[in-house]
C-alpha cells in the first residue's frame, strides 16, 4: 500500500495563495496603466470608485508570471543596454505603474506576458490585445516624460508551457495619439461614474468571471456586475486556460 505523503496539492496551494496575497500589485487598488485599456467601462469605474471587491479570482496564472517578471529583472538588472522596472507617472492624473524594460539602443519599451497556448496564438494570429497595447503606449508616454527617446513600443509573449522558441513579440512604433485617447476616454468614464454610479456606465465582455466586481444575478449594479452578458455561475474558478481558449476563439 501507498502511504499518505505528508505534502498535499492542497498545502502548496495555500502557500502560493498566501504569497500571492501578499505581493504588491494584488494590494495595488488605484487604477494603472494595466487597467486603463479595458475595454469594459464599468470594470474601470468601480476601480475609480474604488469599490470594494467581491470576487477572488485564482491566483496561479498571476503568480508565475511575477515569478517570471523577477527573473528577467534580476537578468537586465546592471546590463548597459536595458532599463528594467522603470516607475513611471501620467502626470496630472495621479496614475502611476512600473514599465517592465525599456531597450536603450532602439528606444523600445518592452512588456513582458506569460501567456498560456490560446493567448499566445492569438497574437501570433490578431496581434497584440487591444488592452495590452494600450498599456504599453502609457508606459512609452511615461518613460519620454523622463526624457528617454521612445521610438518603439512591444509586447513579449513568453509561453507558460512549450519552449523558449515559441517566444512571440509584437511591435509597433510609439504613438502619442493612443495616449491622448485612452486619458479623454478615462476622464469621461471618471465623470460618469462619479456623477451617476458603476450602473451608468456600459459593459463589455473583458474574461467577466475574472473582474473582481462580477457576481452572479447581481441586482445592485453599485457594488457588483452579473457581467457584459449575465455570466453563468457556473463559470466560477474557471481554468485560466479555459477563458483563454474562450477569448481566443472570439
Amino acid at each position: 500500500m501507498f502511504t499518505t505523503l505528508g505534502v498535499t496539492p492542497e498545502m502548496v496551494a495555500d502557500l502560493i495563495v498566501a504569497d500571492d496575497r501578499d505581493r504588491p500589485r494584488s494590494k495595488q487598488r488605484r487604477v494603472g496603466p494595466s487597467g486603463l485599456g479595458t475595454p469594459c467601462q464599468r470594470k474601470l469605474g468601480y476601480q475609480i470608485l474604488d469599490v470594494d471587491r467581491v470576487n477572488t479570482s485564482d491566483p496561479l496564472a498571476a503568480w508565475i508570471g511575477t515569478a517570471g517578471h523577477a527573473s528577467l529583472e534580476r537578468i537586465l538588472n546592471g546590463h548597459p543596454d536595458w532599463l528594467t522596472e522603470t516607475r513611471v507617472e501620467l502626470p496630472g492624473y495621479n496614475i502611476t505603474g512600473t514599465s517592465d524594460a525599456f531597450h536603450l539602443p532602439s528606444g523600445t519599451v518592452v512588456d513582458w506576458k506569460f501567456a498560456g497556448v490560446a493567448a499566445m496564438k492569438k497574437a501570433k494570429t490578431a496581434g497584440a490585445d487591444p488592452q495590452y497595447r494600450i498599456q504599453a503606449h502609457l508606459y512609452g508616454y511615461g518613460m519620454t516624460i523622463q526624457g528617454h527617446n521612445v521610438n518603439r513600443v512591444a509586447i513579449v509573449y513568453i509561453p507558460r508551457s512549450g519552449l523558449s522558441s515559441g517566444i512571440h513579440i509584437w511591435s509597433e512604433p510609439y504613438d502619442e495619439s493612443v495616449v491622448e485617447q485612452t486619458m479623454r476616454r478615462y476622464e469621461a468614464i471618471t465623470t460618469v461614474a462619479e456623477q451617476l454610479g458603476p450602473a451608468s456606465l456600459g459593459t463589455a465582455e473583458a474574461f467577466c468571471s475574472w473582474c473582481p466586481w462580477w457576481k452572479p444575478n447581481a441586482t445592485d449594479l453599485a457594488v457588483s456586475c452579473p457581467g457584459h452578458i449575465d455570466v453563468p455561475a457556473t463559470r466560477v474558478g474557471q481554468p485560466q486556460e479555459e477563458a483563454e481558449e474562450k477569448a481566443g476563439a472570439a
